[in-house]
């Protein structure tokens, strides 16, 4: 399904939420990362809010691992913990249903 990101049925016919995305920069689902309130991130300590110029923190600082979803330092937002379930790797695990006839297979 196009809407909910399930399998089993199509859009047409689904009665789940929409499934959103998280925002890449803050991890929220009201917004995309075009649109998110956070998407200034100092080049110098590597967190949202501010630039460079008005950052506190001293000035070159070893470069910081910060993760792009929760802006913690330490991991990088490939294996942060609130990533969501639609951002983690893609396993197939039942066959594919046809979005022309809803059959399985083809």
């Amino acid at each position: 399904c196009f809407r909910c990101k399930e399998v089993g049925h199509m859009e047409s016919s689904c009665t789940n939420a929409i499934n959103r995305k998280p925002c890449a920069l803050c991890g929220m689902t009201d917004h995309d990362m075009r649109a998110c309130p956070n998407q200034t991130i100092c080049y110098n300590c590597g967190t949202p809010g501010h630039v460079s110029r008005d950052c506190t923190m001293r000035r070159g600082l070893p470069r910081r691992m910060v993760c792009g979803i929760c802006f913690q330092p330490g991991h990088h937002r490939l294996q942060c913990r609130m990533r969501s379930a639609n951002d983690l790797p893609q396993t197939v695990s039942s066959p594919a249903i046809c979005m022309a006839c809803g059959k399985k297979g083809h």
